[in-house]
C-alpha cells in the first residue's frame, strides 16, 4: 500500500521571533555585555535575577539578530555595531522590589 504524502505547511515564525538584522533590545544588550567580561550563563542568571533558560534563550535571539554562531563573534559583531560599549555596564532599569518595614513604636 502507499501512502498518500502531502506536504507538510512551512512553519510559520512566531509573532515576535527575532530576525537577523533586527536590532537588539535593552536585555540582550545587557547580557551580551556581561559575556563580554567573561561571565557564564550561571552568573549572569544570578546577576539579572531571571532563570539561566531564560539567559540561554536570550543568547539564541541574539545569535539570530547578529548572524552568528558563538557568543565571541556576537561580542565582537555588538561592539562592530555599537552596540556594546565596554567601559561601563549597561543599566538595568528593572525595578527590583522593596519592602518598607512598619514600625511599631507608636
Amino acid at each position: 500500500m502507499i501512502a498518500n504524502k502531502t506536504p507538510r505547511p512551512k512553519k510559520l515564525r512566531r509573532q515576535g521571533q527575532a530576525r537577523p538584522g533586527q536590532p537588539l533590545n535593552r536585555r540582550e544588550i545587557t547580557i551580551l555585555y556581561w559575556s563580554s567580561q567573561g561571565e557564564t550563563r550561571n552568573m549572569i542568571a544570578k546577576r539579572l535575577g531571571i532563570s539561566v533558560s531564560y539567559v540561554k534563550r536570550f543568547c539564541e535571539r541574539i545569535f539570530r539578530k547578529l548572524g552568528t554562531h558563538t557568543m565571541a563573534h556576537a561580542v565582537f559583531k555588538g561592539c562592530k555595531q555599537v552596540y556594546l560599549d565596554l567601559s561601563d555596564p549597561p543599566a538595568d532599569r528593572r525595578r527590583k522590589r522593596t519592602w518598607k518595614v512598619l514600625s511599631t513604636h507608636g
